[in-house]
């Protein structure tokens, strides 16, 4: 039976370098003895030896290896980039850093080992490391696990919806503004539809599509400025007679 995979995700520098220095150090003293201890396979980005672009291989790493363990001294981007694919994906893995290191508020509750390289202290950061790898790779301390993850059905027919609608949004202000470029009178009754589907829009009240649907339109009004204008004003009277209509009902 193969080994479970753990892949090092750590700031490496130049050889001579004090990140090497430290990343070396952490894996011979702590990491190493600790996966032998577990009969894990660790690997770290320097030391893979799969031919290919090694960009791929760190990703493909990241991904698929059944534990991660991540060393945040530094606070390096690329290392902090990989965490956040790993959290991302609701997987598993164990954070160190230096101890003194002082973690980003996004993930400072998330229990981390904080380790220093002196005969001292290297057995309690094996200790430590040890524990929390068990838990992860038994899926007891997975980052972020509950409640972001869970999309009810309800949710995922209303995004369904609105994605439609802002597609025909699209369409439709596409034909507007070349209707309005071309002079046009039937571009009237593409404003109706859409003043229609803005206001399913708004029935949702999902901002991010409204703010999606801006975009487009103020992208759409840089080509066209003055087809842009008269869209406006055509949408602001169908608007009005909207909202005379709805007070005659009254």
């Amino acid at each position: 039976m193969a080994r479970q995979s753990v892949f090092l995700v750590t700031p490496i520098g130049s050889s001579d370098s004090p990140e090497r220095k430290n990343s070396d150090r952490l894996l011979e003293w702590v990491i190493e003895p600790v996966c032998n201890e577990l009969d894990l396979k660790v690997e770290r980005a320097d030391k893979l030896s799969s031919p290919g672009r090694i960009t791929n291989q760190i990703a493909e790493k990241v991904v698929n290896s059944e534990l991660v363990i991540a060393d945040l001294t530094g606070l390096n981007p690329n290392v902090m980039y990989e965490v956040g694919v790993r959290h991302g994906k609701h997987m598993s893995i164990v954070q160190l850093a230096t101890h003194g290191t002082k973690l980003p508020f996004d993930i400072l509750d998330i229990r981390t080992v904080f380790y220093k390289l002196d005969l001292d202290n290297v057995n309690n950061a094996k200790s430590e490391l040890a524990k929390l790898a068990k838990e992860a790779l038994e899926g007891k301390s997975i980052p972020f696990s509950t409640g972001i993850d869970k999309t009810s059905n309800v949710d995922i027919e209303q995004e369904n919806s609105v994605n439609s609608v802002l597609n025909i949004m699209a369409d439709t202000l596409s034909i507007i503004q070349r209707d309005v470029r071309e002079g046009r009178q039937e571009n009237r009754q593409y404003v109706e539809l859409l003043y229609k589907h803005i206001l399913e829009i708004q029935d949702t009240k999902n901002t991010e599509v409204g703010l999606g649907f801006l975009s487009q339109i103020v992208g759409q009004g840089i080509q066209n400025p003055s087809g842009l204008r008269e869209f406006a004003q055509v949408m602001q009277e169908f608007g009005n007679q909207e909202e005379s209509q709805s007070q005659l009902e009254e």
